[in-house]
């Protein structure tokens, strides 16, 4: 047991460890204000149009949108096998639709 215990200690005090580890984000958030416009007008003009832009990225997974009057929230969730060396140009394909 006392081996054991030593044996975990020592493990335990050469873990590698970094101060910011990296992980991937596959989500982006968008939101789109229109001051003044109707729901109706909102989900038209804004969510469906944003929508169908996304639509036409290869590494979209699904989005998620909520739409108030005049305001426009979409959640981009990227597949995911896409791998980290590709997540920055995937949410460069985002920003230029």
């Amino acid at each position: 047991m006392f081996v054991s215990l030593l044996m975990g200690s020592w493990s335990f005090l050469n873990l590698g460890r970094e101060e910011d580890p990296s992980f991937a984000i596959k989500t982006m958030v968008i939101q789109a204000r229109w001051p003044g416009a109707t729901l109706p007008d909102t989900l038209q003009q804004l969510t469906d149009r944003l929508e169908k832009k996304l639509e036409e990225i290869d590494a979209l997974d699904y989005v998620k949108s909520y739409t108030l009057a005049g305001e426009s929230t979409l959640f981009v969730f990227l597949k995911s096998e896409t791998r980290s060396a590709d997540i920055p140009a995937a949410w460069y394909q985002v920003r230029k639709k």
